[in-house]
């Protein structure tokens, strides 16, 4: 019988080895094209095929490169980008996905209540890439989604769709957001506090007409050898530790928080 002969031609496309060759010239590891050929083009090509094109095509292996090259912190995570201010003015139409869409729906409310002009007058702490108004906006996104520590930003600062929510590129990396309050005087956090109770006290009458409210005491502790605050009772570990105490005022039936 006669001996079928194998294919003659690579079973590779001539663009998918073109596309290979050219991702190599741009520094990427076998890995890195791996990858992006299976999210750019839909192809799966192995590693080892992929090394043996390169062999053929005369590279050699790549430097081993730096976490920072690799965009990568110690941990192995990808590094975000640097969160910086938006001109939407200038932005071209574009599809992009967002995992918690929801969340722009508030929008119209936030433009209502006047909170931005009001963040806005009490000139808070500011940077050339990231503005108060900015500011302001990613902490009260990751509030709005239910969030309980800024430090957990982090789940959400690689996604460009929330950081239009922001008016930024991408949502601020957590040491800034948990750092912010440090730049940001007494002074006018309660300039702010009064013009946002004033204003919705307003605009929202219905939320301050309760003959009650429920009061909270809660310490929250100060981490840091270099932490200059003093010592306070914290219930909740039942011992003294550096922080601060705080009190929480909230209207008795409509659970809008009346003053902190």
């Amino acid at each position: 019988p006669a001996i079928k002969k194998g294919p003659k031609n690579p079973r590779i496309s001539p663009k998918i080895i073109k596309q290979i060759i050219s991702l190599r010239k741009k520094n990427h590891s076998i890995f890195d094209i791996h990858q992006i050929l299976g999210i750019k083009e839909d192809t799966s090509v192995s590693p080892a095929t992929i090394q043996r094109i390169l062999t053929n095509a005369g590279f050699g292996k790549l430097l081993r490169r730096t976490n920072i090259e690799r965009g990568v912190n110690q941990k192995n995570v990808l590094i975000s980008d640097r969160a910086k201010n938006l001109d939407f003015r200038k932005l071209e139409p574009f599809k992009i996905d967002c995992p918690i869409a929801g969340v722009f729906f508030f929008i119209p409310y936030i433009i209502e209540s006047g909170v931005i002009d009001m963040v806005k007058e009490c000139a808070l702490p500011e940077s050339n890439d990231i503005g108060s108004a900015q500011a302001a906006l990613s902490m009260l996104f990751f509030k709005l989604i239910g969030g309980e520590r800024l430090s957990h930003i982090q789940s959400y600062d690689q996604e460009p769709a929330l950081g239009f929510f922001a008016g930024l590129n991408v949502l601020p990396k957590s040491t800034y957001m948990t750092t912010y309050s440090c730049r940001t005087s007494d002074v006018i956090l309660q300039e702010l506090q009064q013009k946002v109770v004033s204003t919705f006290r307003k605009k929202y009458p219905a939320f301050y007409q309760s003959q009650f409210i429920n009061l909270d005491f809660h310490s929250i502790p100060h981490y840091g050898d270099e932490s200059q605050m003093e010592k306070v009772w914290c219930g909740a570990r039942g011992k003294t530790l550096k922080g601060a105490n705080t009190l929480l005022a909230q209207d008795g039936t409509n659970n809008v928080i009346l003053y902190t």
